[in-house]
């Protein structure tokens, strides 16, 4: 037999093990007879390990790697391994070697505490004088040092108190620290609050008992108070040998991968939205077109067949209808349009002065106010705010000819029109009118498309107040509403904290 297929889960993602120093596998020796270690088939290893074993790195899952082993290890590294087997216990050896310039490993067997006769064997470098796993030798930092710093992986190394041992240069790049400054810390006092509750109370206790975790999701927090989010993938040393408990972990830093999934997600949130919008305002845009199509329709034939017959009064009253159909269908489309714009029409955020947009807003609407003899009222603190000043101007007067449309025929009617600045330095622009008001329970229905609350003469589109909504939501502000039938409404346009756009 020279290869075997296996299903075993071995939890060692080749990304994560291959930013480990030494060589690290899985190996299958469940076939083996007593004293022997022939057949052993490879189950998982990381890149280091194969070309450890096979220099042409060819080595796949589940092959044979008995002769590799032999011709590696010898027969003293062959007694340790049936010794680990045999006794189910942790045993060390040292690979050296005499080259100049070739590394020495230390070989560690573990007994895999989920597998029958299953072991997991390191190779840890070590510099070439050095033959036993004990201790330190000088005060030189030895060659596994000098690599461990060098690796470009966020690594750390902690002991049983979960204090830091070591941490690689790139470790300190990333956190924003020196070396005598992290080691003998914890390595929870990196964590966001949130994060070292997961870790104390739910990561920590799973990883003791499975000696293992991968790709965990925390928040660090570096030395100047900035979070990155990383994931953390770990595996825990505990040797007799040894009374200390070692754990070599990983960080990934995945801040600007999350980051962008998250965007995605909020691009396909907000398309989703925007898609059962356009369904519905399809559906209601058609039927409102209808109505004034079918009356031309209607009395394009009134109007033939009267002045066929020479009735005038018929042809009048056809002639009426016609002409205000046509309006209605006209204004229903104009409003579309702008409708169209504020949702789609690409912003052009400049500074502007607000007493400005309110006064050419006013202005622009000169004719309605003067027809129905209504009082306009402004109070404006001569500010510079932030946004698209064309859009605000659609805001502002379809704001302004909601309160005249909707004006009261028992008093005259006035509008007030007030941007002030709020204690908390932001702003707060509002339009006040004494009409006909609304039921407050339609206060968030109103901002909706083709949303009447006032069905006679004086309806329009229902388009107005649903322009006023996409400005504002473009613009990250809030636009909300107060009212009780018969005492007027208040319209109040206030930024979103982040977006407060004062200059």
């Amino acid at each position: 037999m020279t290869a075997r297929d296996t299903e075993i889960d071995t939890k060692l993602p080749t990304a994560a093990a291959d930013q480990l120093l030494g060589g690290l596998g899985l190996l299958d020796c469940s076939e083996c007879p007593a004293g022997q270690i022939n057949p052993v088939y490879l189950v998982d290893g990381n890149e280091a390990f194969r070309t450890l074993l096979c220099s042409d790195q060819r080595l796949s899952h589940g092959r044979d790697i008995s002769p590799d082993l032999t011709r590696l290890l010898g027969a003293q590294g062959s007694t340790t391994i049936r010794k680990s087997l045999d006794s189910k216990t942790v045993q060390r050896t040292t690979l050296t070697s005499d080259k100049p310039g070739t590394l020495s490993y230390l070989i560690s067997i573990y007994p895999d505490e989920t597998r029958d006769r299953h072991i997991w064997l390191s190779f840890t470098p070590l510099p070439a004088n050095e033959t036993e796993p004990s201790g330190q030798q000088g005060t030189k930092p030895d060659e596994f040092e000098k690599l461990y710093r060098k690796t470009p992986a966020l690594m750390h190394s902690i002991d049983g108190e979960g204090k830091l041992l070591e941490v690689s240069d790139a470790w300190l790049d990333a956190f924003g620290y020196q070396r005598e400054e992290v080691i003998g810390k914890k390595s929870s006092d990196f964590l966001t609050p949130e994060s070292r509750e997961l870790a104390v109370n739910v990561i920590l206790p799973r990883f003791f008992e499975e000696k293992e975790c991968w790709n965990t999701p925390y928040k660090w927090v570096r030395k100047d108070g900035s979070i990155f989010q990383g994931d953390l993938s770990a595996i825990m040393r505990n040797d007799d040998a040894d009374p200390m408990i070692k754990t070599l972990a990983v960080i990934t830093d995945v801040t600007e991968r999350n980051e962008a999934r998250d965007r995605l997600q909020a691009s396909a949130e907000q398309l989703s939205v925007v898609n059962a919008k356009l369904n519905q305002f399809a559906h209601v845009a058609s039927h409102d077109l209808q109505e004034p199509l079918r009356k031309i329709k209607t009395f394009s034939h009134i109007l033939i067949d009267a002045i066929a017959e020479g009735d005038h009064e018929d042809a009048e009253l056809a002639r009426q209808v016609l002409t205000s159909s046509v309006d209605k269908a006209r204004n229903l489309i104009r409003d579309l349009l702008d409708y169209a714009r504020s949702q789609n029409q690409e912003l052009t955020i400049a500074p502007f002065n607000i007493t400005e947009i309110i006064n050419r807003s006013v202005s622009g609407l000169s004719q309605l106010i003067e027809e129905v003899g209504a009082q306009i009222k402004i109070t404006s603190a001569d500010d510079i705010i932030s946004g698209d000043p064309q859009q605000i101007e659609m805001l502002l007067s379809n704001l302004i000819n909601n309160a005249v449309k909707y004006r009261r025929s028992d008093q005259p009617c006035l509008v007030t029109i007030v941007f002030e600045i709020t204690p908390d330095k932001s702003w707060a622009l509002s339009v006040k009118d004494n009409g006909l008001g609304f039921d407050p329970k339609y206060d968030k229905q109103i901002f909706e498309p083709f949303k009447r609350l006032h069905p006679d003469a004086r309806q329009g589109s229902g388009i107005g107040l649903a322009i006023c909504k996409s400005v504002c939501d473009r613009h990250g502000w809030d636009i909300s509403a107060v009212s009780e039938p018969g005492n007027g409404s208040t319209f109040t346009v206030t930024p979103l904290p982040d977006k407060q756009g004062r200059q």
